[in-house]
């Protein structure tokens, strides 16, 4: 029998700005449907399109996390996406997909 831990409702899709501590960017709800083809087909070009979407918005920054609002835009973006991996009775993070963008210059 076959079994897998890594299946889309195990995986995370991370976004951060770089930064002396990283940002952590919570990815706002217009933009779940292509959060949720993040997770469903974790490919470095899939977290690209989702990075460069998330460049395009203003930021609101408080202490290690951002919302979207208004103030502060990034110039670069890392999107990663996680799953789980089990070798017997242990489960590890594995990265699937990780790209660092960066904004285009205006």
């Amino acid at each position: 029998m076959f079994a897998t831990v890594d299946i889309g409702a195990t995986r995370r899709v991370i976004a951060t700005a770089p930064a002396e501590t990283a940002i952590t960017l919570a990815i706002p709800n217009e933009l779940s449907q292509v959060r949720e083809r993040v997770l469903d087909a974790p490919t470095d070009g899939s977290a690209r399109m989702l990075a460069t979407q998330l460049l395009e918005r203003s930021w609101l920054v408080e202490g290690d996390t951002a919302v979207v609002g208004d103030g502060v835009s990034f110039e670069q973006l890392q999107v990663q996406v996680v799953g789980l991996e089990a070798e017997g009775r242990t489960l590890y993070r594995q990265v699937l997909a990780d790209v660092v963008v960066d904004a285009e210059p205006s």
